[in-house]
């Protein structure tokens, strides 16, 4: 507290805070905590003695102190750490004259918890401003209580014609310090700044004026005294703002061994007379300082597979594109990849590296890599592969994943880490044959013994039906079902074929299969007949027809195919049946056969489907897919 002449005013040191490491606390609950002063009124001279119980263990308790006069008193910060018990004591408020008659509000606010507390306490009253006597309280009494000439309406002196001349030396006055590692907002009093982003280490020194009205005034540097080689002298003035001085350098590299180095002492001369108004004024200042918190710039890639659909642009913006995890051949795909920093823009010449795989789970070597560069100069940016036609040859599946590699990597000013790869994106890829399945009804009059009602999808590939176990019945593969009828018996399969369309643009499908050989077949052979589409009949499928095979023998067939195109032709030449983005079509046909083997049998041979994409990107191209493996059935009963 220093008092010039009758200028008595309120001041309150701050004891600068150190940095706190993060530490795990028992919370008292919120009811607990409190706020008081030792007695509810002070007089001039006197120290308020503030108490505080039931905070949380170690917090620090921010005490914000209003007036009911803040011109004769602005508002002004108290700060305690609370003990092990959660309690403090805190004797950083010294009342003076000027504070005669003012009533006081101290709210707390526990940094950690979040609780808070409140109490009021009062001076006595001032004395009567106009009477003509200087009063304890009062700077001056000219007889009225009129402003303006020169003895203000509360009685304190006020400017008349040039600022007065003010004294700019004074003692120097320690201030303590922080030292900051990394970013944060640092407020203080009345005024506020933002450590550098990326410097490794900071030391920051601020001084918040409480006179009223603020001065813009502050000492021009600090002086720096150290325990070691740092050879930083001073901390040179770098912002003012509303009554903060606020002062700070930074290290490393200029002054590396700050990094070590031990700050013993940190000084300015704070102005006896400081000017306020043009009035001089008595140099209220508070010390205060609160640590930064560190903000290390990352980075990170997501990327998702777009399918192109009709009319596909890809912009920018980019346009009729669908995000898919599944699609049938045919489909032409991209990966995008979004590449989003924190703290700083993505740097110039950076890049992401886009990886196709043959595989489901992104392992062995890319089939494919494409660098794509990057703008920067944002903290997101989007960036897209180029077109892929999906093959059969990825049947049963791909996927890709990426990287960013950073043009300015680290985290440093202005860097930022790479990243990646990102998750890998498996895709699943089909046969437009995506359905191929039997039944078998119990109640087909053509069976001499009604079997039960059972189905059958199970698919085995010719080239491994091979190898018989010992019990002479082939399994099925793990996912797949057959039905088990017995020998000599005749029963009713009927067989349904589903071509769906996921390729996102129009294509014409041309499917055909074989059926078990010497069979009865419903419809008839060479007798057309209709598929039919999943909306009800909107979609038009194309016919079929079942063309017998020429080789005969003593029994009759013994080979048959389907023919499915847009109207059941055995010419090659005749078109496919069109195929909208999201249809599905179904074919239905049923044959009554009776096994005299046992073990399985074949209900079906192997199919497959020629599909030519009738616009998009990749218009008029044909491809035909694998052939399914072929439907079997389980024929028990043999001596």
């Amino acid at each position: 507290m220093e008092t010039i002449g009758k200028c008595t005013r309120l001041a309150a040191v701050l004891v600068a805070i150190a940095a706190l490491a993060s530490a795990v606390f028992t919370v008292t609950p919120a009811f607990a905590q409190s706020v008081a002063t030792q007695k509810p009124d002070y007089v001039p001279g006197e120290v308020v003695i503030v108490t505080g119980t039931g905070w949380q263990a170690g917090e620090t308790v921010t005490m914000l102190v209003t007036s009911s006069d803040p011109l004769l008193q602005p508002d002004f910060y108290l700060i305690s750490k609370a003990g092990a018990d959660g309690s403090f004591t805190n004797n950083q408020a010294l009342l003076g004259e000027a504070d005669l008659g003012l009533a006081f509000t101290l709210s707390a606010t526990g940094e950690s918890s979040g609780a808070t507390a409140q109490t009021n306490f009062t001076d006595p009253p001032p004395a009567t401003c106009g009477n003509g006597t200087v009063e304890t309280g009062e700077q001056c009494d000219d007889g009225n209580t009129t402003s303006g000439d020169g003895c203000s309406s509360t009685c304190r002196n006020e400017p008349v014609g040039p600022p007065a001349s003010c004294s700019t030396t004074g003692t120097p006055q320690n201030i303590e310090a922080m030292q900051t590692v990394g970013t944060g907002s640092v407020t203080g009093g009345n005024g506020s700044f933002t450590c550098d982003t990326n410097n490794p280490t900071e030391w920051h020194f601020i001084i918040n004026q409480v006179e009223s009205p603020l001065s813009t005034n502050c000492p021009a540097s600090l002086s720096l005294t150290w325990s070691g080689t740092c050879n930083q002298a001073s901390a040179p003035l770098t912002a003012t703002t509303g009554g903060a001085c606020h002062y700070s350098f930074t290290s490393p590299p200029a002054n590396a061994a700050c990094l070590t180095d031990t700050l013993t002492a940190a000084t300015t001369s704070i102005y006896p007379n400081w000017s306020t108004g043009g009035i001089c004024g008595n140099g209220q200042f508070v010390v205060s300082h609160v640590p930064c918190q560190q903000q290390t710039a990352t980075s990170d890639i997501v990327t998702e597979i777009h399918r192109e659909n009709t009319g596909y642009s890809a912009g920018p913006p980019e346009t009729n594109f669908s995000v898919v995890t599944s699609v049938t051949m045919g489909a032409t795909i991209h990966d995008k990849a979004t590449v989003t920093t924190t703290v700083n823009n993505i740097p110039a010449s950076s890049s992401v590296t886009f990886n196709r795989f043959n595989t489901a789970d992104c392992t062995g070597t890319a089939a494919s890599t494409q660098v794509v560069a990057l703008t920067g100069g944002s903290m997101s940016e989007s960036v897209e592969s180029s077109s892929y036609l999906v093959l059969a040859s990825n049947i049963p599946a791909l996927s890709y994943n990426a990287s960013f590699t950073s043009g300015n990597p680290g985290t440093g000013t202005g860097q930022v880490p790479s990243a990646g790869p990102s998750a890998c994106e498996p895709l699943d890829v089909k046969s437009s044959i995506t359905g191929f399945s039997y039944t078998v009804p119990a109640d087909n009059p053509t069976t001499s013994t009604v079997e039960t009602s059972q189905s059958g999808n199970c698919i085995l590939e010719q080239k491994t039906d091979t190898t018989v176990p010992p019990d002479g019945i082939l399994d099925c593969p793990a996912g797949t079902s057959e039905a088990t009828v017995t020998v000599g018996i005749s029963n009713t399969y009927e067989v349904t074929v589903t071509v769906g369309n996921n390729t996102g643009v129009t294509i014409t499908e041309k499917v055909q299969g074989g059926l078990a050989a010497n069979s009865i077949f419903d419809p008839a052979p060479n007798v057309l007949f209709s598929a039919f589409g999943t909306d009800g009949g909107s979609t038009t499928c194309g016919d079929a027809r079942i063309n017998l095979s020429k080789a005969k023998g003593s029994t009759g067939n013994e080979g048959n195919v389907i023919i499915w195109n847009a109207d059941g032709s055995t010419n090659p030449a005749n078109p496919g049946f069109s195929m909208a983005d999201g249809a599905t079509c179904t074919l239905k046909v049923k044959l009554t056969k009776k096994f005299s083997s046992c073990g399985q049998q074949p209900v079906t041979s192997s199919w497959s489907e020629l599909q030519t994409l009738v616009d998009g990107p990749n218009a008029g191209f044909s491809e035909k897919s694998p052939y399914t493996g072929r439907l079997s059935v389980n024929v028990v009963g043999c001596p």
